[in-house]
């Protein structure tokens, strides 16, 4: 199965800026990836026919389904709150699109409900209504509701936002599961659930595609100031300020010899990108060093804030083994192989060699 935004404008507003032209498929999972207010959701909304286009085209395995009716397309959407009809048992929630939309036969309503029921673990709260359920147990009876109608697109507004890891990863597994069967499209605001699923990502802002590509490549090679910004993980250090001679020096006034890198990076206003990866602690007190602001745990590491005698803040992680107080003198060095530089329009004009640097 194929989705095809063909030229897409969303809104009006927006014509002056550069249409949408995406492809998502049922090959692997989709993730658009944005910042709130960056046009995820109304991207959902146009796909699903909740509203129209300004202008463009929407294929479904090249049919043009921009003018079909919201009821006629095969579509289910999952919101991050989950919207389930309080009157109604678990039940008849998963019944209704079935009966009302569908008009299925009541054995084949029958068998589907108990099917998606017990693949997401609700069987046994099928006849109660969605406030006696808990808050991860409602979520699961939203997806029911849309896997049981067997829907070509299944579109997900942050429906992870809310819940807690162990049902996160239950639902992952499942999302895994069900991109075989339909074509998922998953809009997030967290690098993170871009990388947990393996997902083909989209990053947009204000309805701009910006970044394309694995998750991995997305989060760790940014090819734009707002993904650097936004889609990084972890977090880059982002220091804004100018190159000068072999010297980038920040508005702040911290002062970093580039070395050889200096010759590739043109004079004038950029922004320095580093992963907290690529910042270690150094033994040599010639190395420059900053107060340690903060200490945080970081799945296997420790994430450790520091601020430099420029009131910069340079954040690295390190070996939750080495021994480091907040208050502190820390040693660090830049490894000067792994430095993204971005123009002061946010375009990218150096990235590190993916095999030297991020094997």
């Amino acid at each position: 199965m194929e989705l095809s935004l063909n030229d897409m404008v969303v809104f009006k507003h927006q014509k002056t800026l550069a249409p949408i032209n995406l492809e998502f498929s049922n090959k692997e999972i989709n993730v658009i990836l944005g910042p709130s207010g960056s046009g995820k959701t109304q991207l959902l909304r146009t796909i699903a026919g909740l509203q129209q286009p300004y202008r463009g085209n929407i294929l479904l395995d090249g049919i043009n389904i921009k003018n079909t009716p919201v009821r006629k397309r095969s579509v289910a959407f999952v919101y991050q709150e989950f919207i389930n009809y309080s009157h109604l048992s678990a039940y008849d929630n998963i019944a209704v699109p079935l009966r009302q939309k569908l008009k299925l036969p009541q054995e084949e309503i029958e068998s589907r409900v108990h099917e998606v029921a017990d693949i997401l673990k609700i069987s046994d709260y099928l006849e109660a209504r969605p406030n006696e359920m808990s808050g991860g147990q409602q979520q699961r009876l939203a997806f029911a509701r849309a896997l049981a109608q067997k829907p070509k697109l299944l579109l997900l507004d942050d429906p992870f936002a809310n819940l807690d890891f162990q049902l996160k990863q239950h639902l992952r597994q499942f999302l895994r599961k069900s991109s075989r069967e339909c074509i998922v499209i998953y809009a997030s605001s967290n690098a993170e659930d871009s990388l947990a699923l393996s997902a083909r990502t989209t990053v947009i802002d204000q309805y701009q595609t910006v970044q394309q590509g694995h998750a991995r490549e997305v989060t760790q090679f940014p090819s734009h100031l707002s993904v650097a910004k936004f889609s990084s993980e972890p977090a880059f250090n982002i220091l804004e300020g100018q190159k000068t001679g072999k010297f980038f020096v920040s508005i702040k006034g911290f002062k970093l010899d580039l070395g050889h890198k200096g010759d590739l990076i043109p004079e004038g206003p950029c922004y320095l990108g580093i992963s907290p990866d690529r910042i270690h602690r150094a033994e040599s007190l010639d190395s420059p060093s900053g107060k340690v602001e903060f200490v945080e745990p970081s799945g296997h590491l420790n994430q450790v804030t520091l601020s430099t005698e420029e009131n910069e803040v340079i954040v690295l992680r390190v070996s939750q083994l080495e021994e480091i107080r907040v208050g502190s003198k820390l040693h660090y060095a830049i490894d000067l192989d792994s430095l993204f530089f971005y123009s002061a329009n946010g375009q990218l004009i150096l990235a590190p060699q993916e095999n030297d640097s991020y094997g």
